[in-house]
């Protein structure tokens, strides 16, 4: 179903870079396997073997925060599943818990052993925006305030301080 969301998002994302608006996109969980999706279909990739119709964008500048994102840790590596979504960020926010309960046994998704969920683990590599430039990537282990929760509203109110640093993506968009 993630992919499925993935490609409606993307279709939106198109209109809003087609009428120069800017955006930030914040995802958690299963909502950042959304968001990079959509990124990567709307950069012309393939989501669950479909492509997003249409023309695509490269060069969108859309500014990206992942708390404890469910997509697999080498997605957004070039040649990956999600990777041309970086063709598109202007930056990568990602906080992550390497001792969340649930993303431990997100290996069982696809019961392929040994994979791992970026939100914990945190970035293993990202592949590089439109210019051939780096994304700039600010990455926090918030496993020290949360233990072992899989829970958004902890990333806020524990000293993980996600709002401050998402508030950052957005201030850095406008």
């Amino acid at each position: 179903r993630t992919d499925a969301e993935g490609l409606y998002l993307a279709w939106l994302l198109r209109e809003f870079a087609n009428r120069n608006v800017r955006v930030t996109l914040i995802g958690f969980s299963f909502g950042g396997r959304v968001a990079t999706g959509a990124m990567h279909a709307l950069a012309g990739g393939k989501l669950g073997g479909r492509v997003l119709p249409g023309e695509h964008v490269q060069g969108a500048n859309i500014s990206v925060g992942l708390i404890a994102p469910a997509l697999e840790d080498d997605w957004l590596r070039k040649g990956s599943y999600h990777g041309m979504a970086s063709v598109n960020m202007t930056q990568l926010s990602v906080l992550y818990n390497r001792r969340d309960a649930v993303l431990r046994r997100y290996w069982l998704l696809d019961a392929v052993r040994g994979s791992m969920a970026l939100g914990y683990t945190g970035p293993k590599g990202i592949a590089p925006r439109f210019d051939g430039s780096s994304v700039p990537v600010m990455a926090r282990d918030c496993s020290p305030s949360l233990g072992i929760r899989h829970d958004e509203q902890q990333y806020y109110s524990q000293d993980c301080r996600a709002g401050k640093q998402l508030a950052k993506l957005l201030e850095s968009s406008y």
